[in-house]
């Protein structure tokens, strides 16, 4: 059976309990605050995630933003997250040259949406900032090892066309395979990110005109 991404099943769950019809096409947040004329790329990351294997490691990340540094003018780094996650995010920043500032519970939940409504990009892995991104609309690229792929991750290209996805390599291969992709993808993985290489994910962000 094909995966039915989660945010129609809840659309149609609505609807058939309540006799109603949803006109909403996509999940999404009105947020407005002030626009700020920056020619400066704002750079937003969660390391964070609720299970260890859908996260990549603080030192995996301080590679990329070493990398994202070294390569593009004028960026500025903020790692987010809960408080938990402060001392990943200093990892994260370590001896980056740019602007850069962890932010890790520190922001309630308004500040953050600002925050990420402010953000040239977000990178995440599958956890609830890259959902909060999309409903704003706001370029994001998620670190997936392939859990529930489809249900959550990647969005359907009708409900938007501002994320990329990048798997580990073993992960890209098997998901090819309608088989693999059903037996070992919708019910989870059992893969992590750890061998997500740092200059893959560079390379897919360095393809965005940021």
């Amino acid at each position: 059976a094909e995966m039915e991404f989660e945010f129609m099943r809840n659309k149609l769950f609505f609807e058939t309990s309540l006799g109603l019809h949803s006109k909403a096409l996509r999940p999404k947040i009105k947020f407005s605050s002030e626009v700020v004329d920056s020619k400066e790329k704002k750079i937003l990351i969660f390391p964070g995630a609720g299970h260890s294997s859908r996260r990549w490691q603080g030192k995996y990340f301080n590679e990329l933003c070493l990398l994202l540094a070294e390569n593009i003018s004028n960026i500025a780094i903020t790692v987010c997250g809960l408080k938990e996650d402060w001392e990943e995010g200093e990892i994260v920043l370590k001896n980056l040259s740019c602007k850069c500032n962890n932010l890790s519970g520190k922001l309630s939940l308004v500040k953050l949406l600002q925050v990420i409504h402010s953000a040239s990009i977000v990178i995440t892995p599958d956890s609830a900032p890259l959902h909060l991104a999309m409903a704003m609309d706001i370029p994001a690229v998620c670190l997936s090892n392939g859990n529930y792929y489809g249900r959550f991750c990647p969005y359907p290209r009708e409900i938007s066309q501002n994320l990329i996805v990048i798997l580990p390599d073993e992960v890209e291969k098997e998901i090819l395979d309608p088989l693999k992709l059903k037996n070992l993808y919708l019910n989870g993985s059992r893969h992590g990110l750890e061998n997500l290489s740092p200059t893959k994910v560079f390379h897919a962000i360095s393809n965005l005109k940021l």
